[in-house]
């Protein structure tokens, strides 16, 4: 018994793993982001802008399937159950079909959801005046795509005399895309709930540390008296 060492005994029987008091990003936000964009390749880009976001990011090519955007209400519906406001922020070609797509998404997500009031579709990318700004080439440079402007049955609606597909501000203006993107979504990030809840985890995570203490405190008076009775109340 002279040999025990209680505090030994204790550290290595009590050895006990805080809890980690972490949640996610968007969490008590009121409004959640979601990117829907034309192309696989600019949501690699885009994937790799918004690391640390958890953000969700859906790549509809052209007028998607029903299948598809069954799978995209089913994201934006869960996200409903947790915000007041999903926004969905667009990222698509400046043409006809692009812009009317922006248009289709709202309608068609309407049918899988049923608080679409809730939903809000904002284009980001690209618009005329991105295309001004950076000037991005401002007119197809070949007869195909001059073609192809006048066969689309929405360019009747269309008021702009050129085409500009979204990969031209990332091969024209890489920075300012990211900027973009990741400016668009900040502004619907409240830093003032995520760095309160940070702050009540810290303290939670201080009380869990302080309750650990006290038991192994505990614990020990308890082995000491153990001891006593074991030895015949020596000390």
């Amino acid at each position: 018994i002279e040999q025990l060492n209680p505090v030994e005994i204790v550290e290595n029987e009590l050895k006990y793993e805080l809890p980690s008091f972490s949640f996610g990003k968007w969490y008590k936000q009121p409004v959640a982001p979601v990117i829907w964009v034309e192309k696989d390749a600019i949501a690699r880009n885009i994937k790799n802008f918004l690391s640390g976001w958890s953000c969700p990011i859906v790549v509809s090519k052209g007028y998607t399937s029903w299948s598809m955007l069954y799978k995209a209400a089913d994201t934006i519906n869960r996200l409903l159950n947790w915000h007041d406001k999903v926004v969905v922020l667009y990222i698509g070609d400046l043409d006809p079909s692009g812009v009317d797509i922006q248009r289709f998404v709202k309608e068609a997500l309407g049918f899988f959801i049923d608080e679409i009031e809730r939903v809000e579709v904002k284009r980001i990318a690209i618009t005329p005046e991105q295309v001004e700004k950076y000037n991005l080439p401002p007119k197809p440079e070949d007869a195909e795509t001059l073609a192809k402007l006048k066969r689309d049955t929405r360019s009747k609606k269309y008021t702009y005399d050129y085409v500009v597909e979204v990969d031209a501000l990332l091969a024209f203006v890489p920075d300012e895309f990211k900027k973009l993107v990741v400016n668009s979504v900040k502004e619907l990030f409240n830093q003032e709930i995520y760095d309160e809840l940070k702050k009540e985890a810290a303290e939670y995570q201080e009380k869990a540390k302080k309750l650990v203490e006290e038991y192994k405190k505990k614990a020990l008076i308890a082995l000491y008296n153990k001891l006593r009775e074991l030895v015949g109340g020596e000390t």
